[in-house]
């Protein structure tokens, strides 16, 4: 599959219309006060560089199941008619664990998104932090089970799961080796197994579906006590009260520049800026 990288001037183009998005976002959240925070590589960019890193492009955001659910439930009716909600509760198309709000008229598809799905344009994705137990050993049977939904779903709907060759042919393998397994029942699970967990008292929180796995997903739940807002390019918004202690334990010293092989972007198959 071939794709394509972004010039200077492009990537800087993707980051304000991402930031838009981000703004029409937070105009919600405001409305309904729902709690959302920067997370993952847009916060380390808004500590670091009070704004984006300079070679993201894209915009990460989470919220705890609460306030997801909360907004999953009004976005499709207070987004303005330029953006677009993207959640597998409602599009059966979307082969994610989590939410994304898409910019209409647009398009920006990565590799590794079905040319199927429809709406792939500049968008924020919107992440749900869930109770998960404090046992490591109990915890990481429960994240890799979820994720094992997760990929066996997203392939059946076309995604091509996987960065490399061999991961992806691993991933193929597994479509193959579990295609008797109902689309539908995979959805079901997807949807519903974090609610196991969240009607429980733990200490523990994660992302369910994050890249790191586990132990290093795993959050202390009181790092999400409280909230603040925190500049990030010419606007600011909500981010953790602690959110050195969030960073330091997903990332360590965070504040350190990586090497330049590790400074990329994704690999972009379809790049169009529409109207704007």
């Amino acid at each position: 599959m071939m794709s394509k990288k972004l010039t200077p001037e492009e990537l800087r183009k993707v980051q304000l219309l991402e930031l838009k998005v981000l703004k029409e976002i937070k105009r919600v959240c405001a409305k309904h006060d729902i709690k959302y925070f920067l997370t993952g590589g847009t916060l380390i960019g808004a500590v670091r560089h009070k704004g984006f890193i300079p070679w993201d492009d894209d915009i990460d955001i989470a919220m705890l199941r609460e306030d997801y659910d909360r907004f999953l439930k009004v976005a499709p009716e207070e987004l303005s008619p330029e953006f677009s909600l993207m959640c597998i509760q409602q599009n059966e198309k979307v082969g994610t664990f989590f939410a994304k709000v898409v910019l209409n008229g647009t398009s920006y598809r990565s590799v590794q998104q079905p040319e199927t799905l429809g709406n792939t344009g500049f968008l924020v994705d919107v992440l749900p932090y869930d109770t998960i137990y404090d046992s490591k050993f109990l915890a990481k049977f429960y994240f890799c089970f979820l994720n094992f939904c997760v990929v066996l779903y997203s392939m059946k709907n076309g995604y091509h799961n996987g960065t490399t060759k061999l991961k992806r042919f691993v991933a193929e393998c597994m479509k193959i080796c579990f295609f008797w397994v109902p689309k539908k029942w995979l959805r079901h699970t997807i949807i519903n197994y974090p609610y196991r967990l969240n009607r429980k008292k733990t200490d523990t929180m994660a992302y369910l579906s994050g890249r790191y796995g586990i132990p290093r997903e795993m959050r202390s739940a009181y790092l999400f006590d409280g909230f603040t807002e925190f500049p990030f390019e010419d606007d600011t918004f909500m981010v953790l009260e602690k959110s050195h202690e969030f960073l330091t334990e997903l990332f360590g010293d965070y504040m350190k520049l990586p090497p330049v092989e590790q400074r990329t972007t994704h690999q972009v198959a379809e790049l169009d800026f529409g109207k704007y």
